[in-house]
């Protein structure tokens, strides 16, 4: 299969292109975690997006 744009995010099981999945596994995920904050240490911002390919599931928080 040709390389698309979504071979460009780290989501990658294998050295492969994205629409290929390394075993069968329904619980295997994939998920980014992502925090900022201020210098004062007064605000944070967390966020999250996780994916099941083996289930065409993607979640986030």
């Amino acid at each position: 299969m040709a390389i698309t744009e979504w071979d460009d995010y780290l989501i990658h099981q294998i050295p492969d292109t994205f629409d290929v999945v390394q075993g069968e596994n329904p619980h295997w995920v994939d998920r980014f975690f992502f925090g900022c904050h201020n210098t004062e240490g007064t605000l944070h911002l967390m966020a999250g997006l996780g994916t099941y390919p083996n289930v065409n599931v993607t979640e986030a928080v």
